[in-house]
């Protein structure tokens, strides 16, 4: 496993991926279950939510552009 910690410069575009997402009988969950996004800045917890997103196939991914420096910590 990776670590979770990674760094990125204004500008950057950012793409996040979830899943593969089971629910609670280990299947997939279904299409359109609301994912939310969110990275934390590791030194003054600085949150930025990115929103909301349906998954499909089990999965649910996001896109943007980084308007603050640092090193963020990924989180679910």
């Amino acid at each position: 496993m990776g670590s979770n910690i990674f760094t990125a410069k204004v500008g950057d575009t950012l793409r996040l991926v979830a899943g593969p997402i089971m629910d609670n009988n280990g299947r997939l969950v279904p299409d359109g279950t609301p994912v939310t996004f969110k990275l934390k800045l590791r030194v003054d917890q600085f949150e930025l939510p990115l929103g909301d997103k349906g998954t499909v196939d089990g999965f649910a991914e996001t896109t943007f552009v980084l308007e603050r420096a640092g090193d963020f910590t990924r989180w679910h």
